[in-house]
């Protein structure tokens, strides 16, 4: 917990699921990055913020979850078979050579999960988005940077390529939320492969 808290041009990787309160108001400058340490098998890891105040995300800062959520063949929603694409927000893509992809899950209304890894196929799928979770209940959340939770796409391999992983979490609350800037949990493209391409990741939630 904080009374204020102004980040420019540095970085600052988050270790903890727990919130980062702000009393006051919150500044994310030009040049600052945001971001939380790498699930791989568990969710540990995410950015939770509360500022009492408000919240300001400049442009050109940035707070991103890409790729920080669960490894290719973790989580709920990875691909059911070779080469699938993960699930999330949706089901995710099968692959050309017909591994099917795995299932939507979560809360929609208050998302908090992380986006699951791609199957693998010979070339391993891709991992999952992370979490990003803010929550200004009283004062205004202005957005004219970047916020990104998206999977990463998978592996290309020789003859088949791996399934994407699914975008992750941004979940924002305010009281007012104002801005020409990026929201996005984008899931992964499938990777290429000669004889099978991989199934392409959802997208999170």
């Amino acid at each position: 917990t904080v009374n204020a808290f102004t980040m420019t041009s540095s970085t600052l990787t988050w270790k903890s699921t727990a919130t980062f309160n702000v009393l006051n108001t919150l500044t994310l400058q030009n040049g600052a990055l945001l971001t939380h340490a790498d699930n791989s098998t568990s969710h540990i890891y995410e950015v939770d913020i509360y500022a009492a105040a408000n919240a300001t995300i400049q442009s050109g800062a940035w707070i991103k979850a890409n790729g920080l959520g669960l490894d290719a063949g973790q989580g709920q929603g990875t691909g059911v078979g070779a080469g699938g694409g993960a699930g999330y927000g949706g089901d995710g893509g099968a692959s050309a050579g017909g591994g099917n992809g795995g299932q939507d899950y979560g809360n929609y209304i208050n998302p908090t999960s992380l986006g699951s890894g791609g199957a693998t196929d010979g070339a391993a799928g891709g991992t999952g988005g992370g979490a990003v979770i803010i929550n200004v209940p009283s004062g205004i959340l202005t957005l004219s940077g970047l916020i990104t939770a998206d999977g990463n796409s998978g592996v290309n391999g020789g003859a088949n390529g791996g399934g994407g992983g699914s975008g992750g979490t941004v979940n924002i609350v305010a009281s007012t939320f104002t801005g020409l800037g990026t929201l996005q949990a984008n899931g992964g493209s499938g990777g290429n492969g000669s004889t099978n391409g991989g199934g392409g990741g959802a997208g999170g939630r």
